[in-house]
């Protein structure tokens, strides 16, 4: 990184003194400056305010004494991003509204980030969608392939890491799905070693399910709501799983 490249991207950092100095942050903040093709999804503000809640979350950079060790550094975070802007182009902007809300929107976006550069299969570009809205504004899925949904849980928080009954109903309930192999419910391995099987089994035991979802995802035998919950037990490593 030459003394130009180097200033532009100190100034991007101005309001962080500490990580301004690492080299490491200075070159990824760079890269995104750099590369021109991604400047209406991530402009130099939206990498300033990015920095800034990432830094409130806890991110360190590698020179920094303080932060979450649970997190990636700051630099691997940023090539993240600019890794899902250069790949996915308008639709990763969802992303990085996202990340710059603060709070748990930042970290569900930073987790989401992580996902789809380290599975690169499953989210191939030009038809991996963000944070869309369906069904009428009935469900928002946090990534969308095709006919697939993907849901991706950063909650580290026992007994359920963020399984929420409701929604899973919901995603059944989706008219585009047909099958329960569509559904992807992706938790964050780093927070979550394994998940509690038999807890969500009881919570979708006491949850309310129309019949005519039943129907569609019941291929054969009883259309009963125990056919069902056995369908989601025979399937929970397909649907559910850590990453």
């Amino acid at each position: 990184m030459d003394k130009v490249e180097r200033v532009k991207a100190w100034e991007a950092l101005i309001a962080h003194p500490l990580i301004r100095k690492d080299i490491a942050t200075l070159t990824s903040v760079r890269r995104i400056l750099d590369n021109s093709e991604i400047a209406g999804i991530i402009s130099k503000t939206d990498l300033q305010i990015t920095v800034q809640k990432l830094a409130e979350k806890g991110v360190r950079c590698r020179t920094c004494q303080s932060g979450n060790p649970s997190y990636k550094y700051l630099d691997e975070i940023l090539d993240d991003l600019e890794h899902g802007a250069s790949k996915f182009g308008n639709p990763y902007a969802k992303v990085i509204a996202d990340i710059k809300k603060g709070g748990s929107f930042t970290e569900g976006a930073m987790w989401i980030a992580d996902g789809v550069r380290k599975y690169p299969n499953e989210f191939p570009a030009g038809t991996t969608l963000f944070e869309e809205v369906i069904e009428g504004g009935v469900r928002r899925v946090d990534v969308r392939v095709g006919d697939k949904f993907y849901e991706f849980k950063s909650n580290a928080t026992p007994p359920l890491y963020g399984f929420d009954v409701e929604q899973f109903v919901k995603d059944m309930d989706l008219s585009e799905v047909t099958d329960l192999n569509q559904i992807k419910w992706w938790f964050d391995g780093k927070k979550v070693a394994s998940l509690p099987k038999q807890q969500f089994l009881d919570q979708l035991q006491n949850a309310t399910i129309d019949q005519a979802t039943i129907n569609k995802l019941v291929k054969s035998g009883p259309k009963t709501k125990q056919a069902l919950l056995d369908l989601i037990d025979d399937n929970f490593n397909t649907i559910f799983s850590t990453k």
